[in-house]
């Protein structure tokens, strides 16, 4: 048995929406089939199979907001059980329709993720936004008035008037939905980001080690590249040098490198795969799908994934050095500055360099201090080595094993 859990797609797991089930309890599915789509107020995401097997009973319902992390439903080998228990969704209005499990072959169900049919339901994180930013825009319809109802027979009442207020919000709405006073609509995402910082510093015990880099050689390579790569950038060599870092520690080589993106609705994290075993060409192309991906909130399933570590890259912005928390449900992030000419000592004298700041944050339950000393000790010798940065997939691979 394999379970199928919500991923972590950004600093912010808020508001996760299970939007469709697409594959019901006891259908056979492969791995990689889609069986459900899920939606944040940053993203909509599509759930594969992580193996071959039969689905299992659906944990949750559509429509139901649901934690990151959680199981939703399981894939079950030959002879397995499902799991016994199924778990409840976060708080939100209560479903008015109720909608009947999913048959093997059945139609998909899919949440009515729009409020235009006049039917109770619950709303999106997307469609809540849209809703919040278009009434900031507009202004207020006049409120109706609806009129009491008839006193019973044989008695006498005062009539009063009931006005339904288009600003007054339910006494059900979701606390981790609604926006700090003073914030402006479509902001409430600043709250989300802030619960998921605080819950990943607190519970993952982070510490840093970080070096002063010298990137001189990087610098020459990346200039030389673009002359056939045009859209090369530094980053796309600093994720291949990071994904080449972890390769002893991991003991493989697929392994995928996610990348912070700032983004309108705070900072996504789209997944760039099996770095080792692109060539320039693709790392490049994958690069910017997935920067696409995360600005247009439409992440691929492979996003949902976790990356042996994340890149935090804020050189562009005239940083020089920072530290940056771990990302929940992950296990590491590297920080990288700008790069610039800096006063550096070689053989005694003082002299200009070209150098970064990288820094390695990571989750002390798994990784000591010698392991993240090895990895950043390993990451700045592959800045400086343009034969590994632009070396094929096949010298990467052969390191698997070794």
């Amino acid at each position: 048995m394999q379970e199928v859990f919500i991923p972590v797609t950004g600093m912010a797991p808020d508001d996760v929406v299970l939007a469709a089930i697409l594959r019901g309890s006891g259908e056979p599915v492969a791995k990689g089939d889609v069986v459900a789509s899920i939606e944040t107020s940053k993203a909509e995401l599509e759930i594969e199979a992580p193996i071959a097997g039969v689905l299992g009973p659906w944990l949750f319902d559509v429509g139901d907001l649901i934690a990151p992390g959680s199981t939703i439903v399981a894939v079950l080998e030959d002879g397995e059980k499902p799991p016994p228990t199924r778990t409840e969704p976060l708080p939100e209005p209560a479903r008015t329709q109720q909608t009947a499990p999913v048959e093997p072959g059945a139609a998909p169900r899919v949440s009515p993720l729009d409020d235009g049919d006049g039917r109770p339901h619950r709303l999106s994180p997307r469609r809540r936004r849209e809703l919040a930013e278009t009434a900031a825009r507009e202004p207020a319809a006049p409120a109706p008035h609806i009129p009491p109802p008839p006193p019973p027979p044989g008695t006498a009442a005062a009539p009063r008037a009931v006005t339904a207020t288009a600003t007054t919000a339910p006494a059900s709405a979701t606390p981790a939905t609604a926006a700090p006073a003073g914030s402006r609509p479509g902001t409430d995402y600043r709250a989300a980001i802030s619960a998921a910082v605080s819950r990943s510093w607190q519970e993952i015990p982070h510490f840093a080690v970080t070096r002063e880099i010298d990137v001189a050689v990087l610098a020459s390579t990346v200039q030389d590249l673009r002359i056939v790569l045009p859209k090369l950038t530094v980053t796309d060599l600093l994720i291949r040098a990071q994904a080449l870092a972890f390769l002893e520690h991991e003991g493989r080589s697929d392994l995928g490198i996610g990348l912070a993106v700032a983004t309108g609705r705070g900072v996504a994290i789209p997944v760039v795969g099996d770095v080792p075993g692109l060539d320039l060409p693709a790392l490049v192309r994958a690069r910017v799908a997935a920067v696409d991906r995360a600005r247009s909130g439409l992440m691929s399933a492979a996003d949902g994934t976790t990356p042996v570590s994340t890149l935090s890259n804020l050189g562009a912005l005239g940083v020089d050095q920072f530290t940056a928390i771990v990302p929940y449900g992950q296990a590491s992030i590297l920080s990288v500055g700008r790069a610039a000419d800096r006063p550096v000592v070689r053989d005694g004298a003082v002299v200009v360099g070209h150098t970064m700041f990288a820094s390695l944050n990571v989750d002390h339950r798994v990784f000591d201090g010698a392991d993240a000393a090895v990895i950043l000790d390993r990451f700045a010798r592959i800045l400086g080595a343009p034969t590994l940065l632009t070396a094929p997939a096949a010298l990467t691979h052969s390191t698997e094993g070794s």
